[in-house]
């Protein structure tokens, strides 16, 4: 899949980015009135805590079988065992998308400190040399963007503890001391001021177009969290790349502009 992004000549300058192609803010307009969300609130962790969200999800496993006992297209034992042994690899991995500072989401390497000094790169370096090695590591197209702070969650939820906790930077009131990723004993995490920046990665779906021909069947269930055995060992990979890039748990580079 190739996105190719052209200057528009009615778009605003703000809009574009300073080689002229659109960015995301001009693409997509976000209100004003916009804040960041609490994750304790989305439906993964809501299946975890919330009856009505737990009862929903059950029911909708049961009407699965049933669909699957009837023989109904897309919901055939292959469909199930491709969900299923899709499944099995993250699994294997421990791999989740949505807990802190965990596997592949960890600040520090789980290989311990690197000996020798930090990577020196410039920035335009530094983004040629992590695109490089998202693709080596499997992403079809990888980017740097900065960070938009409002795509960070407010809260984190622990699943262990059912609560959520706080997430600041150190840059906000009372956290200023901070110059390295902390979890404090009250559960708030605290990300630098210095982290400004983001690797995006995208990869295709498997199958192309046509996997999404299924939906909503468990065949098309299979095919998203087949998806994500190609995301997972990618998404690992590049983090320990650039933690390893330095000695942890500092940031892993310093960026020259």
């Amino acid at each position: 899949m190739v996105i190719k992004l052209r200057r528009h000549p009615k778009r605003e300058q703000e809009e574009l980015d300073p080689n002229g192609h659109v960015t995301a803010a001009g693409m997509y307009k976000v209100r004003s009135s916009y804040v960041r969300f609490n994750q304790k609130n989305n439906l993964g962790s809501q299946k975890s805590w919330n009856p009505a969200v737990a009862s929903e999800r059950a029911k909708l496993k049961a009407k699965q079988h049933q669909l699957m006992e009837k023989g109904h297209r897309g919901y055939d034992l292959p469909s199930w065992s491709l969900d299923s042994a899709a499944d099995s690899f993250l699994s294997l991995l421990d791999f989740s998308k949505s807990v802190a500072d965990q596997g592949a989401t960890s600040w520090q390497s789980r290989l311990g400190p690197r000996p020798g000094s930090r990577w020196q790169a410039s920035a335009r370096e530094a983004s040629r040399v992590v695109r490089k090695a998202a693709k080596l590591f499997g992403a079809d197209q990888a980017g740097v963007a900065r960070l938009d702070r409002r795509w960070v969650y407010s809260y984190y939820f622990d699943e262990q503890t059912m609560e959520d906790y706080p997430i600041k930077f150190s840059d906000e009131r009372g956290y200023e001391q901070y110059d390295e990723p902390a979890r404090l004993e009250d559960g708030t995490r605290v990300i630098p001021k210095e982290m400004q920046y983001v690797v995006v990665m995208l990869h295709e779906w498997p199958g192309g177009e046509k996997g999404t021909e299924y939906a909503p069947t468990l065949l098309t269930e299979g095919l998203s969290t087949l998806a994500y055995t190609k995301m997972a060992p990618a998404v690992w990979q590049l983090a320990e790349f650039i933690r390893g890039s330095g000695t942890t748990p500092s940031p892993a580079v310093t960026i020259r502009r």
